[in-house]
């Protein structure tokens, strides 16, 4: 099937079967012609249509990779925390600053008047989840410990108990009420 030109003799066409070099020669005519509303265009661009596909575009992304994780934990079970153990052992002196500093951030933001007795019996929730479900259960931090906004406390209304794989999916982030993440 032979493309017939525009009247400027151009074959290249959108789907919508529209010349491309026309289109780009009036969308540049246009922003030269206007530079000030260019800039106000430019700036303004679709951002909320931007965040939707950005934001779609990782949930998409981030499940696919997790699928494959699944199904590869499935296929040779036990060999991610093999693979995990020997990273340490290679890197104790990484896990041992890692650690160190998550002790210091969990002390940092655990204020003296706190009752530690109710932080201890949320931590037990979790354990008591896990032994009677076979998954495990970790404490999670509501709002972060550290943040880049915000910062949370150690306290017992800061703590909830979590899936360990809900809670490395929500990583060092807040969530609102209606469950979108909230800048911090």
């Amino acid at each position: 099937m032979e493309i017939k030109p525009c009247k400027r003799g151009h074959t290249d066409r959108y789907p919508n079967g529209k010349c491309r070099a026309c289109a780009i020669n009036r969308a540049l005519k246009w922003a030269a012609d206007n530079p000030e509303a260019f800039r106000v265009n430019q700036k303004n661009r679709n951002r909320q249509k931007q965040k939707a596909h950005c934001k779609a575009s990782y949930l998409k992304h981030r499940d696919a990779v997790m699928q494959k994780a699944t199904a590869r934990n499935r296929e040779r079970p036990g060999e991610h925390a093999s693979a995990t153990k020997r990273w340490r052992d290679r890197n104790r002196d990484r896990v041992a600053i890692y650690n160190a500093s998550r002790r210091n951030a969990v002390l940092r933001a655990t204020p003296p008047w706190v009752d530690r007795a109710a932080i201890a019996t949320v931590y037990a929730a979790a354990k008591e989840m896990t032994v009677r479900t076979g998954i495990v259960h970790s404490v999670d931090h509501i709002v972060p410990l550290v943040g880049k906004g915000v910062c949370g406390l150690h306290v017992p209304w800061n703590l909830q108990v979590l899936t360990w794989a809900d809670n490395a999916a929500k990583g060092n982030r807040y969530y609102d009420a209606g469950g979108d993440a909230v800048a911090l």
